[in-house]
């Protein structure tokens, strides 16, 4: 583009003189064109210099051109990056680093950049040696165009995968051309880390743990490092991990306490411990579960981001018992007579009840109606269900009682499996029930 006067440079003219001056031979006068700076980037600006009217000389070349290069180029900042040694399907993958202009230019910028070797070392994926990267221009011969109106360029490399646990590497990729005017450097360096992709397997298996009567049992589990088959495999560098508990049937603060933190499995080492502090009680009540979620795993690759502890109910059943009933028969109608169940203690499952009834001196069509079923007692409260069997009969009789037998067989198993009644013969004064089956409902 041709220069302006008066904006890009100032204009002069004048005579110059050569030849004899007064005994003096001058061969060469140099004349001085005022150049404007400013600060607006554009394109190179030429100025043409014209020398005409001759006297006692011939012009060979009466116009030569001056060019005016502008240095209002863009800052430039090479920005540092990370990446995975491997994608997961090709042998060698790209990295890109960024180079951002500060402002677009209106003219092509020449970049000259090269990659210095740190703890990553450079080759070619052909030779004998385990190269991590491969990059083809050194020095100045890394030369890269980056076009007119560009806001950011991308320079470009091969990162190469391997198979080898190593710690995370770097290369640094540097500006060569330092000296250019077309451009000025903001940051001329960015550093390449190389991420390692080959450490081992991390796993968390799933664990039970008995819940106690007492104290704060603990909920241990154990992170372990293998190669994907079982068999232990430390890492050459840290492992660490973040995790948190997570209530699911388990209750936090009633059955467990609920923590957080980070584990951290030191290089060479090929597990570590995350403990849990459990909350004993003596109430009879369903197993219970938590989880120990996992997160932000450094240096391995987890097969599994969750475990789930198991805690055992470790607490005998309460003891069930049917309390005496009495009722005054009456003249006339019916009446119901009701028996009470109830539970020693406590409980955290739903129980079950089968009964009946059959006559003692009372006589069942007679004196009541046979009647049978299950009792529910829901989980929680220690008395519950009351069963009913019609009475009643117009006839003057003495009093008359029935027994609440278990044979001893059951009785001995529900005391150890389910809970019976403290007393295995209870008086009424209306009817006998047989407690046949006793079950406790599982969640």
């Amino acid at each position: 583009r041709i220069a302006i006067a008066g904006l890009d440079y100032t204009a002069v003219s004048g005579t110059a003189q050569l030849g004899d001056l007064g005994g003096q031979i001058v061969t060469e006068v140099s004349i001085e064109v005022p150049i404007l700076p400013d600060d607006i980037d554009e394109v190179d600006e030429t100025v043409d210099f014209i020398i005409e009217n001759p006297v006692n000389v011939n012009i060979l070349g009466g116009t030569t051109t001056a060019s005016i290069e502008d240095d209002d180029g863009p800052a430039i900042t090479l920005h540092a990056v990370s990446i995975l040694e491997s994608d997961g399907v090709n042998p060698s993958r790209v990295v890109q680093i960024r180079a951002e202009l500060s402002a677009t230019s209106p003219q092509a910028i020449q970049l000259g950049w090269d990659v210095i070797p740190g703890t990553a070392d450079e080759g070619d994926p052909e030779n004998a040696f385990d190269p991590d990267y491969h990059y083809e221009g050194t020095g100045s011969a890394g030369l890269e165009t980056i076009p007119a109106g560009a806001s950011e360029y991308f320079l470009t490399f091969d990162i190469i995968d391997d198979d080898e646990d190593e710690i995370d590497e770097t290369a640094t990729v540097v500006i060569t051309n330092t000296d250019s005017n077309r451009f000025s450097i903001a940051d001329g360096e960015a550093v390449v880390e190389i991420l390692d992709d080959d450490g081992p397997v991390l796993v968390v298996n799933d664990i039970q743990v008995n819940e106690g009567d007492s104290g704060t049992p603990t909920a241990t589990f154990t992170v372990n490092l293998t190669n994907g088959s079982g068999q232990a495999l430390a890492s050459v560098q840290d492992v660490t991990l973040d995790w948190a508990t997570v209530a699911g049937t388990a209750t936090q603060g009633s059955d467990f306490t609920g923590a957080s933190g980070q584990l951290t499995i030191s290089a060479g080492q090929t597990s570590g411990t995350i403990e849990v502090n459990l909350i004993s009680d003596t109430t009879d009540e369903n197993d219970e579960t938590f989880t120990l979620d996992i997160s932000n795993v450094d240096n391995a690759s987890p097969s599994s981001l969750s475990a789930t502890a198991t805690i055992l109910d470790d607490d005998e059943p309460p003891t069930i018992s049917v309390l005496d009933a009495s009722l005054t028969e009456g003249n006339s109608g019916t009446a119901n007579m009701t028996f009470t169940l109830q539970l020693s203690e406590f409980s955290g499952r739903p129980i079950s009840v089968a009964y009946a009834t059959s006559g003692g001196t009372a006589t069942s069509g007679t004196d009541f109606q046979a009647t049978s079923g299950t009792a529910n007692i829901a989980m929680g409260p220690d008395v519950d269900d009351r069963l009913g069997a019609d009475c009643g009969r117009p006839t003057r009789r003495g009093r008359r009682t029935v027994h609440s037998d278990l044979e001893q067989s059951e009785l001995r198993h529900h005391r150890r499996r389910h809970g019976n009644r403290d007393d295995p013969r209870q008086r009424s004064s209306a009817q006998r029930v047989d407690l046949r089956r006793v079950s406790r409902g599982r969640q």
